[in-house]
């Protein structure tokens, strides 16, 4: 804390503006509140970040409230379908004024129609992955999309791979290293994104 307070006030010193403060918060649900928290002087921006992540009949949510670079602010919003029914739904808020990152984001539609476009999928808890079977796109997702990576939480660290189709905002997440403070690291080693193709016209009987 003391460590924190002097780089606050150094940047104070150098006119920079005083430390920004943060809404802190985690929890396993579309929203979550919690304590002002004092960012480093890297860390210029205030995120709310949501997701929910379907594989079948099982969810998962999850919303994060803290403190980030600039740099690693996510698309506003996004979607992605991959193989094995894999379906994941972000939404994204970063602002730069103290506590601006009070209150929820609204996540993607949940069942867009499909938009006719198709993509290659696969799913893989390694860094490759060929495509085995084919994925409908759904909504705004007009990109097929192929990322690779390993990521770490806590003391865990798993990689994948995954192919299937995605809104374009996701084309966003290059190769390099991705961070959410005290949540996870994520080393994108494969990133590539092109748009659907458009479909052919049906040949007749």
């Amino acid at each position: 804390m003391v460590a924190r307070l002097a780089l606050c006030l150094l940047s104070a010193l150098l006119a920079t503006g005083g430390c920004l403060k943060c809404e802190h918060c985690r929890s396993a649900d579309k929203v979550c509140s919690g304590e002002p928290q004092d960012c480093a002087p890297s860390q210029t921006a205030c995120l709310i970040l949501s997701s929910e992540t379907r594989i079948g009949q099982e969810q998962k949510l999850g919303t994060y409230k803290g403190c980030t670079e600039t740099k690693f602010c996510p698309p506003r919003s996004s979607s992605l379908s991959a193989a094995f029914g894999l379906r994941v739904r972000s939404a994204a808020k970063c602002c730069q004024r103290d506590l601006c990152n009070k209150g929820a984001v609204r996540l993607p539609r949940a069942q867009p129609k499909p938009s006719g476009l198709q993509c290659p999928g696969c799913l893989s808890e390694g860094t490759e992955c060929q495509a085995n079977e084919t994925v409908t796109c759904l909504g705004p997702e007009n990109h097929c999309v192929y990322f690779a990576g390993s990521i770490t939480t806590g003391t865990r660290n798993y990689t994948y791979a995954v192919r299937g189709c995605a809104t374009k905002s996701t084309c966003t997440s290059k190769v390099g290293v991705y961070k959410l403070p005290g949540v996870f690291t994520d080393i994108v080693i494969t990133s590539e994104c092109s748009p659907a193709p458009t479909p052919g016209p049906k040949q007749g009987t």
